[in-house]
């Protein structure tokens, strides 16, 4: 599958059950939290989906195993699905080994001890589950796994049966036909005389319901009570089986005995006919291993072939001799027996606490099993991207089993981050990039946009780490993609300037990458272009309205596109000014071609002939001071408008506005030259001379 890791927590090691077409996949895997390794089982969301509450149910059939404890049986731990819409986990332990139906595709027919043995070992693990409440319900040959070590377990009580029905395998000869929908134990001791079936015939029984076929009408090696085992178990009808699976455990397990002891099996179940057992353990039982004999042993026996030898070579033996001879051989041998088994009884090897060996190197747990006495033994090595290389990821028994000593511990190495080359992505385009990263096993990591003038759009610039080096899996790839070539910067220090009533100069800086420049401007809320392709850094604007305000608006153009608008800039022309009323109580002059009337201020001397004084009488001049508030900063400000004419300069404003207020107020000054001031909190803001 596409992910390495399932569910944030496991590490995939390798697949065991691939997905064939969006169906169910088994694997091998690492849980990380725990360091364990487990065997996952993964049930497609599309696959899931046809079958109604499968996770609730699932759920519910893993936890009715939580009270079994035999250890021929492997049990699911947990069934995650945190999302209802998505995949569904099943972990549970793991047996490293091969199932028995690749065993019997492999060997069968195997020989009658073999095929007796394994029958106990399942046999077992369903007396333990039926004890408990618990019925396989769907037992086959691939629930079963024979280890290496020769460790059966069967696996998939309860959870089998519903797997089914999400990737149905059809008629089955591991199911009595018409089998109760609940399962059953009955159901089960047919599953098993199948199985046994095949073990020891290599052949498939007959269809569920026929009746079965004798296995020693294919193979007339297997014994009476072998064959008749196999047939009471594939019995069509659930009275003429085994009542009970501990039933047909007392049977095998009276073969197995039978075949290690050289024993007849002329009797069979059938006929209710079989020896009486003295008993049977519902474990198999182990070979027993014969010590070696001691040296004084050994040196007895030779002192006594040796004096043997001489009472030959010095007369003839007697039959009574010889009797005498052997009888006291073996009274001496016995002796020495007793005390070698005395001895070897009292030195009971003292017991040790296994110690955590997770997280330790090699080396350092080489040196906890000499300090407290137990042989440490290598089981396997795999890829680690949690535990450095040389790190110790799972060990068996686990920390705080109570052994004795000498006996092995066995741990599992980790390998490191299995490092994998690093795909050259610049040059490729990102859909390309993506590509060869998930070919690469990589995982993409940040990627970020970067303009280029010389990269094309979409192409990838540069990377880290750099092509061509080794990376750990999961190793995060990041790469930078081209925009292309960049557009101009945004205009800045827009300003727009009133000169008159119906014109308003419009200036701004050079932009970079700039072009050209496009103004457009703001006429009742409407953003309407005024003037394009400009190539210089200012405009002005003709034909506008007296007392008006203005927004204006910049642009930046090149051949890869606009900068964006630029921040607005506002104006307000100022009104027109009419000819002002004839003044009282002053001698008129004739108006001038402005409309303006000559008069003489109070304090103006007429006959002042000072060098560089204007002769000419001072004009009076009215005008209308019509200002706005700029929108920002907010808040409350303080206003001035200042006046210079022939008089001397004059505050003729000082009040204080909020932003956006409009302001319009009267003036009259004197002189040909009249310069306006305005000013916000203390600064010049506004300048203007008529």
């Amino acid at each position: 599958m596409a992910a390495e890791v399932i569910n944030t927590r496991y590490e995939i090691i390798e697949t065991i059950v691939p997905s064939d077409g969006g169906a169910i996949a088994t694997y091998k895997a690492r849980d990380i939290r725990e360091g364990r390794v487990v065997a996952l089982t993964v049930v497609p969301a599309s696959a899931a989906s046809a079958v109604p509450d499968l996770a609730p149910r699932l759920r519910e059939a893993a936890a009715k195993l939580t009270s079994l404890s035999s250890p021929s049986i492997s049990r699911i731990t947990s069934v995650e699905n945190d999302d209802p819409s998505g995949d569904i986990v099943l972990v549970g332990d793991y047996l490293r080994g091969i199932t028995l139906r690749e065993r019997i595709r492999r060997v069968a027919p195997f020989s009658q001890g073999v095929a007796t043995d394994i029958a106990i070992a399942i046999c077992e693990a369903l007396v333990a589950a039926h004890a408990a409440g618990v019925a396989h319900g769907h037992l086959t040959p691939d629930n079963v796994i024979l280890s290496p070590e020769g460790e059966i377990k069967v696996g998939g009580f309860q959870t089998s049966g519903l797997l089914s029905l999400v990737a149905p395998d059809g008629d089955t000869p591991y199911q009595e036909r018409g089998a109760p929908s609940v399962p059953s134990p009955s159901s089960d001791i047919y599953s098993l005389g199948a199985m046994l079936f095949e073990m020891l015939t290599g052949k498939s029984p007959q269809p569920a319901g026929a009746p079965p076929i004798s296995p020693r009408s294919l193979n007339s090696a297997i014994p009476l009570a072998l064959d008749g085992v196999t047939l009471k178990a594939l019995q069509p009808s659930t009275g003429a089986r085994y009542g009970a699976a501990s039933k047909m455990l007392a049977d095998l397990v009276l073969i197995r005995d039978a075949i290690k002891a050289g024993k007849p099996l002329t009797w069979s179940p059938l006929d209710d006919k079989k020896p009486a057992a003295a008993g049977f353990s519902f474990s198999p039982r182990q070979a027993a291993v014969v010590p070696a004999a001691s040296g004084l042993l050994e040196e007895a026996a030779e002192e006594l072939d040796e004096e043997r030898m001489r009472k030959v070579e010095r007369e003839p033996a007697s039959a009574l001799s010889v009797a005498l001879w052997v009888l006291f051989a073996v009274v001496i041998l016995g002796v020495l027996g007793l005390v070698w088994s005395a001895k070897n009884f009292l030195n009971v090897p003292s017991d040790v606490s296994v110690p955590s060996l997770i997280g330790k190197t090699v080396d350092d747990a080489k040196v906890l099993a000499t300090q407290q006495k137990f042989t440490l033994v290598e089981g396997g090595a795999d890829f680690s991207t949690k535990w450095p290389e040389n790190q110790i990821y799972s060990q068996s028994p686990v920390a705080g089993t109570m052994i004795k000593e000498n006996k092995t511990v066995t741990f599992y190495r980790s390998k490191g981050p299995r490092l994998l080359t690093v795909p050259d992505l610049v040059g490729l385009t990102q859909e390309r990039a993506v590509r060869a990263l998930r070919e690469a096993s990589l995982p993409a990591g940040t990627v970020a946009e970067q303009f280029s003038e010389t990269v094309a759009a979409g192409v990838v610039i540069s990377q880290t780490p750099e092509a061509g080096g080794n990376a750990p899996r999961y190793t995060a790839v990041n790469y930078i993609v081209s925009k292309g070539k960049q557009p101009p910067d945004l205009i800045g220090n827009l300003q727009a300037n009133p000169t008159g009533p119906t014109t308003v100069d419009v200036t701004w800086n050079k932009a970079a990458r700039a072009t050209s420049y496009t103004v457009s401007r703001v006429d009742d809320g409407t953003l309407k272009v005024i003037a394009q392709g400009l190539t210089d850094t200012k405009y002005s604007d003709t034909g506008l309205s007296p007392d008006t305000s203005y927004s204006y608006l910049v642009n930046a153009i090149n051949s890869v596109g606009e900068s964006g608008q630029s921040e607005t800039a506002l104006a307000i022309t100022p009104p027109k000014v009419e000819t002002p009323p004839v003044m009282g109580n002053v001698d008129v002059a004739p108006a001038d071609s402005n409309g303006a009337t000559d008069i003489t201020p109070p304090d103006a001397n007429p006959s002042d002939t000072t060098a560089g004084a204007d002769p000419s009488p001072a004009r009076m001049r009215q005008f209308t001071l019509a200002f706005r508030m700029p929108r920002r900063p907010r808040g409350s400000r303080h206003v001035q408008f200042e006046v210079q004419d022939a008089t001397g300069t004059t505050l003729v404003y000082d009040e204080t506005h909020s932003a956006g207020d409009r302001i319009s107020a009267p003036v009259t000054a004197f002189g040909n030259k009249i310069i306006f001031r305005v000013f916000i909190d203390g600064k010049l803001v506004k300048q203007q001379t008529l």
